[in-house]
């Protein structure tokens, strides 16, 4: 072997000693790859209603949520529940929720909130909120927590078309929420919220449970429970109404 033929050889093993550390001069060994603020899910499944109508039918969520950490929060969510039962429809609904939040600190923040819902069978074809306030969160742990919601708002209720006994009402409300959060292993998960509604002309509360278990992936198994409690609704219209979702979500 020629002696330039040698030179070139042990340059060439050198470069490959050298390239790691060049790598790691480029990319310190503290660096880590910002945070997707963006984190999407969609579900679908079964859901069973019980109100003015009791009903079996489906259902389909959609909820995006934009966060930047200490900073901004945001959130959308969208659900559609239909089902027909021999070319009649017996459930269709809809609802969008919209909030925002800004962070002053790690436990205080402000939030705007609008909260958009029809439903064709309902007590109310409409029902329109939106509030704004303050959020203060009392617990922020690996496997709890908890935080509280308060302020005024504005809601919009309008009877079904056929109810001519009863008007569209707009009233002043002060609205309240409890949001729970348990982390009972990696994969298993459980959610509470109770927000209370309070106007001069009408008062609602609303309960929702939710238990969801990751499955494989990005896959999850979601079961949902809410109720819902109006102290005044339209005549020939009941008060209470329990709706029942089991429903698998997909990230994304």
């Amino acid at each position: 072997m020629k002696l330039t033929d040698s030179r070139r050889l042990l340059s060439c093993f050198l470069g490959l000693l050298l390239w790691p550390s060049a790598t790691l001069a480029i990319v310190p060994p503290e660096y880590e790859d910002p945070e997707e603020p963006w984190t999407a899910g969609i579900e679908f499944g079964w859901m069973y209603d019980k109100g003015n109508k009791t009903s079996r039918s489906l259902n389909t969520t959609l909820e995006i949520e934009y966060e930047i950490k200490d900073k901004y929060k945001g959130y959308f969510e969208y659900n559609f529940d239909f089902a027909s039962d021999d070319d009649v429809e017996t459930t269709k609904k809809d609802r969008l929720q919209l909030q925002g939040d800004y962070n002053f600190n790690d436990d205080n923040y402000v939030f705007a909130r609008a909260d958009i819902k029809s439903d064709e069978f309902g007590s109310f074809a409409e029902e329109n909120t939106y509030s704004t306030g303050y959020g203060h969160i009392f617990l922020d742990k690996k496997k709890h927590k908890l935080n509280v919601e308060v302020g005024p708002g504005f809601r919009h209720s309008k009877p079904q078309d056929d109810n001519f006994d009863d008007q569209a009402e707009d009233e002043v409300i002060i609205r309240s929420v409890l949001k729970y959060q348990r982390f009972f292993t990696e994969h298993l998960k459980f959610y509470a919220d109770s927000s209370l509604e309070v106007g001069e002309k009408n008062s609602i509360s609303v309960t929702n449970l939710k238990l969801e278990q990751k499955l494989f992936g990005d896959l999850f198994l979601v079961f949902d429970l809410q109720y819902t409690y109006r102290d005044k609704v339209p005549t020939d219209t009941v008060r209470n109404e329990f709706v029942n979702k089991f429903n698998l979500k997909y990230v994304f």
